[in-house]
């Protein structure tokens, strides 16, 4: 298959600031982290949040203070990222590698908004740095050889940092320097394909400043497995805006009109209803619908698929584009979308079922696009742990 990753110079904190990390990176468990307050002048979110230029000369002057080291040998970087969900522990082996900028060389399965990727290439141009990997994996059917050689690798490694991401999360990064473990981790990745799980417009944007003649022709990537075991896929569900909305009784029949039956009612229990919804799996055939002001939850169950293997966001997507002036909004989490009801901000919500790790897979080699945030892989590795700066 080619030459698709290869070692780079790591970026990261500088010594002196090992002992404050679990302040200064951000953890990517929810949208709010990244928005949230910039407790410090050296927390990532200062490169990650505001103008380009603004990103721009706040990573300049780190660089330049010294507030982030560069190593002066090219690695690979592998990381072990233990968590908790629901009470289960979970550990996420993955590897830090730099990709060649090529089409092909990543499969995706969620469509793009060209500003987005406009803003990104920007940003990273104005930086001449990837600031935040991309998150990436192999099939699942790889997953334990995958394991295997990175749990091998760290037995030849040097320990970096270990740090706290949230109370019940840790991060743990090693530098591998072998020749030997090196290239047989290329030799894995390069004879896989790799499947691009979050940031298409980080990808598009490389692409995008490849075409410029910006940067090195490659872009750091956190590659992992589309295992259960280092994959949760959690739903990313949809307020509903639209103002006739207001009275459940319209969006009731406005959905019954588009071929969706209800075929139940449950009483409105958040906690409940969450539990229900993440056993679900993205092919079922129903959506859970509650309307504003309601106590009650509708289950409804969408029209015949127009194509085989279609899935319930998708479905869903179709069905509302037949309603005139109703809008959807992908929110992360169901207390968030609970609350824009409760604000007035939505009419309605739609709870979506989660995809399961294969499911991405068959889009991404159908070479098919999913609509826009479909996916939530949760949690990805906190941001900030490294960077790559780019040598043209």
């Amino acid at each position: 298959m080619g030459t698709k990753v290869s070692a780079f110079k790591g970026l990261y904190y500088s010594q002196r600031h090992r002992s404050k990390l679990s302040e200064l990176i951000v953890p990517a468990w929810n949208a709010d982290e990244l928005w949230g307050k910039k407790e410090s002048s050296l927390s990532f979110r200062n490169v990650l949040v505001g103008t380009s230029e603004e990103c721009g000369a706040a990573w300049k002057e780190w660089i330049d203070n010294g507030e982030f080291t560069e190593d002066d040998e090219e690695a690979i970087y592998i990381l072990r990222h233990k968590f908790k969900f629901n009470s289960k522990s979970y550990t996420r082996w993955g590897a830090y590698v730099a990709c060649t900028v090529e089409e092909g060389n990543f499969l995706t399965h969620e469509k793009i908004a060209q500003e987005g990727a406009e803003n990104a290439r920007e940003r990273y141009a104005t930086c001449s740095a990837d600031l935040t990997p991309l998150f990436a994996g192999v099939a699942e059917i790889c997953a334990s050889k995958y394991r295997t050689l990175l749990e091998g690798a760290i037995n030849d490694a040097k320990l970096l940092f270990e740090c706290e991401e949230q109370p019940e999360a840790e991060h743990s990064l090693w530098k591998v320097t072998n020749d030997s473990i090196k290239r047989n981790i290329f030799g894995f990745l390069n004879e896989e394909q790799l499947y691009l799980l979050d940031g298409h417009h980080r990808w598009q944007a490389a692409l995008l400043n490849k075409v410029k003649g910006n940067g090195d022709g490659r872009i750091l990537a956190y590659v992992t497995s589309l295992s259960p075991e280092d994959l949760l896929i959690l739903p990313i569900h949809r307020a509903m805006v639209k103002d006739e909305w207001l009275l459940p009784q319209n969006s009731i029949r406005d959905l019954e009109k588009c071929g969706c039956s209800v075929i139940a009612k449950l009483k409105w229990k958040p906690g409940v209803v969450e539990e229900q919804i993440l056993k679900l799996s993205a092919s079922e055939e129903q959506f859970y619908f509650l309307p504003v002001q309601s106590a009650e939850l509708y289950v409804f169950t969408l029209p015949e698929r127009s194509s085989e293997g279609q899935l319930v966001v998708e479905r869903l997507e179709a069905v509302c584009k037949r309603i005139e002036g109703l809008h959807l909004v992908p929110v992360f989490g169901l207390p968030l979308l609970v609350e824009e009801l409760a604000s007035g901000q939505a009419q309605a919500a739609a709870f979506l079922p989660p995809m399961h790790p294969d499911q991405v897979r068959r889009v991404a080699e159908s070479t098919g696009s999913l609509p826009r945030k479909s996916t939530r892989f949760f949690p990805k590795p906190a941001l900030g742990i490294i960077s790559r700066a780019w040598h043209v």
